[in-house]
């Protein structure tokens, strides 16, 4: 999963315009951004135009960008694929703040030469970062989808790096067996284990998404079967549109082993699985600081005043407003 909700995605959203005017409008934007160069819009926009291009005749497309390389899914028309081949990259600023934040709320002193878990890793654009950008010694990658599983694994044998990841193809939960799984048509990092429906009202056209059975695990029954050592693991790295809660449920031992997380925090996609308020009670009795990775830190005990922050209702082209906390250890 791993792909924070695209705010260049065409999605209807609350207060929103149509599709159709939506998308007739940026089309015009971006024509303008190509005849007007103003503070490099013009290779960006020349970009999303060569992208939309290349879906009419072949569905997947390379990109090269500071030095590394991926192919992607033309069939994205907003998500990881499309702004790792506009951008060249995929939360590389989230990255960045990160490395600044570690030394100064974890033993963590770089990035470089540590062994990373990584929940949601979607098509490999954090994981081949680390590794080849950034000097992670070695990830852990855990990503359910079969389609994203593929490019995954394509993408570290581009970039040679496929013999310091170890892929665990199953969704990660609070229970061993299958889950139900939704695919987003136009957002291949917005996949999301569905929990059923607990009232939260559908702002993305989630109920129109088909729905498939993935193998699931917790990350316990992991470590306790001996496929996932912890001993091996300094970091996690999660993102998996809104079963965070879930997923902490299911790694007391995580807590136990004092490991820092960065986790994605998106009260809506929480609310949908219905596991906004476990998230915050899980995050309050396991940790003892929050970073906000937009804001700044507060008492872990208090994280359940962002949800006030990020609110549904705060979006940018139909897409809930979200961020990335680091959730510090006791």
């Amino acid at each position: 999963m791993a792909g924070s909700p695209s705010s260049a995605s065409m999605t209807r959203g609350r207060g929103q315009l149509p599709y159709v005017a939506v998308s007739i409008r940026q089309r015009f934007a971006n024509l303008g951004r190509i005849a007007i160069d103003r503070d490099g819009a013009r290779h960006e926009a020349f970009r999303v135009w060569t992208f939309k291009l290349a879906r009419r005749v072949t569905p997947l497309v390379g990109v090269d960008g500071d030095g590394v390389r991926f192919v992607v899914s033309t069939r994205e028309t907003g998500g990881v694929g499309f702004f790792t081949f506009v951008h060249g990259a995929f939360d590389e600023e989230i990255m960045r703040r990160l490395a600044a934040l570690l030394p100064e709320y974890t033993r963590i002193a770089s990035l470089r030469g540590i062994r990373v878990l990584e929940v949601g890793a979607n098509i490999g654009t954090e994981t081949v970062s680390m590794l080849v950008r950034h000097g992670v010694a070695h990830v852990v990658a855990v990503e359910p989808d079969p389609a994203n599983v593929r490019l995954l694994r394509a993408n570290l044998a581009l970039n040679g790096v496929e013999d310091r990841v170890d892929v665990h193809p199953i969704a990660l939960s609070d229970t061993d067996g299958t889950v139900a799984f939704e695919r987003s048509p136009d957002n291949f990092g917005d996949h999301r284990v569905r929990v059923g429906d607990h009232g939260a009202p559908a702002l993305l056209q989630e109920g129109g998404r088909t729905v498939t059975e993935v193998p699931a695990r917790t990350l316990d029954s992991l470590v306790e079967n001996r496929e996932i050592d912890l001993a091996g693991i300094d970091l996690v790295w999660m993102d998996v549109q809104g079963h965070e809660a879930h997923v902490l449920g299911g790694a007391r031992a995580l807590v136990a082993a004092g490991i820092p997380v960065l986790t994605e925090y998106w009260p809506y996609g929480l609310a949908r699985a219905g596991a906004l308020d476990r998230f915050h009670t899980t995050v309050a009795e396991d940790y003892a600081t929050v970073v906000d990775m937009r804001a700044g830190s507060l008492p872990a005990a208090d994280v359940a005043t962002l949800a006030a922050d990020y609110r549904a209702e705060r979006s940018v082209a139909g897409f809930p407003a979200h961020t990335d906390l680091l959730l510090v250890p006791r």
